[in-house]
């Protein structure tokens, strides 16, 4: 059976730290919108990230 983690919270609230620790723990695959949206290529600005995460 699989388990699905989901972190919700105000910034700064240790979200990405929690979720960096479970994925070892639990072979987990951890998906952060952050991580890949600031690798995407050209000079998207906030809104256009934003968008992306919407």
């Amino acid at each position: 059976m699989a388990t699905l983690f989901i972190t919700c919270g105000l910034p700064v609230a240790g979200k990405t730290t929690l979720a960096k620790q479970l994925e070892p723990e639990h072979t987990a695959l951890r998906l952060t919108a952050d991580e890949w949206l600031f690798e995407l290529p050209g000079d998207a600005d906030r809104e256009v990230l934003d968008a992306f995460r919407g």
